[in-house]
């Protein structure tokens, strides 16, 4: 199952982001013509065992979400994705994903909601790679388990451009 939401969002400097589990968040941003990534940190109990939310606070809650107040500014992208995303592709595959021709095009014109399906199908070639290195490979490997390939999952994922305020 593949879901893919976008919007072209015009937001203050500052925005606050909470996380928990093993969903994330990404700033891309380009300075002085080199890419920077900030990357949330994923929150896990054990191997592919994430925190969660739930109503008997079991696993997780909101108390525990890492928080983060971060500045933003015109021309960033934003992303929001599930593990369906950030296992099997790492960040630099994601802004290289991002900057590739046809996904460019999508972002300078506007078009979020086809550069989110792009990504999407990036994503989905990635997971049913039964030969490549992804990062659930390595963190399989950092706790004793071998995991070859892609890790078929869900993929959800959200990506906002953020705008120059009118």
């Amino acid at each position: 199952v593949s879901t893919q939401s976008t919007w072209e969002a015009v937001v203050s400097t500052q925005s606050t982001w909470g996380n928990m589990g093993d969903s994330g968040m990404r700033i891309f941003r380009t300075v002085d013509g080199e890419a920077r990534v900030f990357a949330t940190k994923e929150q896990v109990q054990g191997f592919n065992c994430p925190y969660q939310m739930d109503a008997q606070g079991r696993s997780g809650t909101p108390a525990v979400a890492n928080v983060y107040d971060l500045e933003v500014r015109p021309g960033d992208l934003l992303l929001a994705a599930t593990d369906g995303v950030l296992d099997n592709l790492f960040d630099a595959e994601i802004l290289d994903a991002l900057q590739q021709p046809e996904c460019q095009g999508h972002i300078e014109g506007g078009r979020m909601t086809e550069a989110a399906q792009w990504l999407g199908r990036v994503v989905q070639e990635a997971a049913h790679d039964t030969q490549r290195v992804t990062p659930f490979t390595k963190a399989a490997a950092e706790y004793g388990y071998d995991f070859p390939g892609g890790k078929v999952d869900d993929v959800t994922l959200v990506i906002v451009k953020v705008v120059e305020g009118t």
